[in-house]
């Protein structure tokens, strides 16, 4: 062996062998220590003889800046020239470079080219390189059979990653027959070379059972090599196996601390299940803060869930001020990549009712996306938006498509809508048959709406034979859960069928405190005839009047009339004339033929104008000796009770004066 001291000579004496074997020395630190700048003096000279070696080395120094300042440009340079010599690595590396677009413009078609020049002289890492390139068809054409082809001659020459390239190759049948046992054949050579991706796959397989005989103790091992390697995704997996207890192993315990240790290495799927644990409590103390540091880790990492979860916490303040324009924000990162729930609170929010302006196209648009996803509510929502005409143009075939998806993803207000399409025969042919049967599977499933539907088909009997026993049972299921509609309907059948105006009564109070304007005039029917109540006009004006200001046409006309009779209210005919017109103006007929004897003969206008004050002077004196028996009354009730506090004053005031007596009296016993 040559000694270090003749090779300094014969480069000193310009000797490009030598001077690159100086370089390498000082690099090294092999018989010398090491020394950077002394590598790059030597490595220069070399160079600049055309040696190879030192190009390729002096292009590597440049890049890292070992020993000179990094410069891109003469990293370049070198390298280039290394590589137009066909030097292998340095075409690998200038690969690298265009690839990168380090110093350069990015260029995958030039880095092609350099990959195969590599490649073609038996490079394993670039024969690895280009096989990749042709799987993702940038630089070249998308070429299966050509990756496996590459990824091949680099496997067989022992590069693990080309090895766990070529398991994949296998394991999705891309460019060769699907191959199970050839997946797991490479992959475990690559495994056993420490490949940590390889390792956690292996991992997988074992778990799955696909290529070798399943066996979760296996899986555990190749799982936890990969893991020590700080490899997160293997850390998950351990924590997975854990948790449901895959062949006996469960323990808690043990799962979080594998998710805590995964989402403490970058593993998103850990993160957001961390985040969900410390939100609930499960396994760990309940922190609301915890939870939204590891959520928005994920969700910055592109995890959906964790996107949408985030979305969730801003639209509900929960652990954060609610802010609903950064719920939306997430939610359409998570929307974006196809998250169903996601697409779906989006439709939720644009309805406009979150304190966001209403945008049914975009709604119906989210409700959409989320609806081909399957979520039913999804499918519910835009079946009533092609119903309805919505935010879509109104497609009642659309609609009905979406009801039945709907119902049968267990939506059970879809099989109340259906049914009311069947009924009607509105886009599907009509089916009595089919649409009772529809209502009768809602009310099954507590569905008010469906329960209302059947109690009116018995009601009427329009499309069944009447049964008012029937329409009874399923008003009364309605009522109860506080629909207004079916308490309404129950007051109608026991003061009208039943004739029990008690029952009525409860149910019509229920109903119009609601604001249900029919229930509200039933209500001042039954207190201005007396009925199951004592006769009060003045509650029945109350009751019609609320009734009428929210349009009920009977309501207007019967407060009409206790203005003309003066019943519970000031004679008023100008009032009157109002509420018969409102009437008459919906169409009702006793109030239209009231306005034409009005009209036409001239009744309540100016001609009768002296008639007219006479009677509201009588109506004034009538209402004022009212009001006076009242206070008459009022007065007479006080002066009694002072009468009654006079006397017990009187009273006391004597108990008083004998109890002053008690002590004279006993002395006079003494004498």
């Amino acid at each position: 062996m040559e000694d270090i001291e003749s090779i300094r000579f014969r480069a000193e004496n310009g000797d490009a062998e030598a001077q690159f074997e100086m370089g390498d020395m000082y690099l090294t630190g092999r018989h010398v220590p090491q020394d950077f700048f002394e590598a790059v003096k030597w490595f220069s000279k070399a160079a600049e003889q055309n040696n190879l070696n030192a190009q390729y080395n002096l292009a590597c120094h440049y890049h890292y800046g070992q020993g000179v300042p990094q410069n891109d440009s003469e990293a370049l340079y070198w390298c280039r020239k290394a590589a137009e010599r066909e030097y292998p690595q340095a075409q690998l590396v200038m690969g690298h470079i265009y690839h990168s677009g380090e110093g350069v413009e990015r260029n995958d078609t030039v880095a092609a080219s350099w990959y195969r020049k590599a490649a073609e002289q038996g490079l394993a890492d670039a024969q690895n390189n280009l096989g990749l390139l042709y799987q993702l068809g940038s630089g070249v054409p998308q070429d299966y059979f050509k990756m496996a082809y590459w990824c091949k001659m680099a496997a067989e020459q022992g590069h693990p990653q080309a090895q766990y390239n070529l398991c994949r190759i296998y394991f999705l049948g891309q460019g060769v027959l699907q191959d199970f046992k050839a997946a797991a054949n490479w992959c475990r050579k690559s495994a056993e070379q420490g490949y940590a991706e390889a390792q956690c796959f292996l991992g997988e397989l074992y778990e799955s059972g696909n290529g070798v005989i399943q066996d979760f103790s296996e899986a555990a091992i190749w799982y936890r090599k990969a893991a020590d390697q700080g490899y997160a995704r293997a850390s998950y997996a351990m924590a997975l196996l854990y948790k449901n207890g895959v062949g006996g192993s469960q323990n808690d315990q043990l799962a979080v601390e594998w998710i805590i240790k995964a989402s403490e290495q970058g593993d998103p799927d850990a993160q957001a299940t961390l985040a969900g644990l410390y939100r609930s409590g499960l396994g760990v103390k309940q922190d609301n803060d915890a939870a939204l540091k590891w959520m928005r880790e994920a969700a910055d990492k592109g995890h959906p869930d964790a996107q949408c979860l985030l979305g969730d916490m801003y639209s509900k303040g929960q652990g954060v001020s609610q802010d609903i324009e950064e719920a939306i924000r997430w939610y359409k990162l998570a929307a974006d990549q196809g998250d169903s729930v996601a697409q779906y609170n989006l439709g939720i929010l644009h309805l406009g009712n979150h304190g966001i302006t209403k945008d049914l196209d975009r709604a119906a648009s989210y409700f959409l996306q989320a609806a081909e996803r399957g979520v039913a509510y999804a499918q519910y929502n835009i079946a009533i938006m092609y119903h309805q005409g919505n935010g879509v143009s109104q497609d009642i075939g659309e609609a009905t498509k979406w009801y039945h998806e709907a119902a049968e993803n267990g939506v059970p207000e879809a099989l109340n809508n259906l049914g009311v399409l069947y009924l009607n025969g509105q886009g599907v042919p009509q089916d009595i048959e089919k649409a009772l049967n529809l209502f009768e599977k809602a009310d099954e499933q507590n569905i008010s709406e469906a329960q209302i539907m059947l109690g009116k088909v018995y009601y009427y009997g329009k499309h069944a034979p009447k049964d008012h026993a029937k329409a009874l049972k399923y008003f009364l299921k309605a009522a109860e859960r506080g629909y207004s509609e079916a308490q309404n309907y129950l007051g109608e059948i026991y003061s009208k069928i039943d004739g029990n105006y008690l029952e009525a009564l409860k149910w019509y109070s229920k109903a119009a405190d609601q604001g249900c304007s029919s229930a509200q005039n039933h209500l001042g029917i039954l207190y201005a005839q007396g009925k199951g109540v004592k006769q009060n006009y003045r509650k029945a004006a109350k009751w019609y009047h609320l009734a009428a200001k929210n349009g009920e046409k009977y309501a207007q006309f019967n407060l009409a009339e206790l203005y003309r009779l003066s019943r519970g209210v000031f004679l008023n005919y100008i009032k009157a004339m109002h509420w018969y017109r409102k009437s008459a103006e919906q169409g009702y007929k006793r109030a239209q033929n009231m306005l034409y004897p009005i009209y036409h003969n001239g009744i309540w206008t100016p001609k009768n104008k002296f008639d007219l004050i006479i009677k509201y002077f009588i109506v004034l004196v009538r209402w004022i000796m009212i009001d006076i028996r009242r206070w008459l009354v009022f007065i007479f009730l006080i002066y009694i009770f002072c009468c009654c506090v006079m006397l017990l004053f009187n009273y006391f005031k004597s108990l008083v004066e004998v109890v002053k007596l008690i002590p004279f009296v006993l002395k006079s016993f003494k004498f």
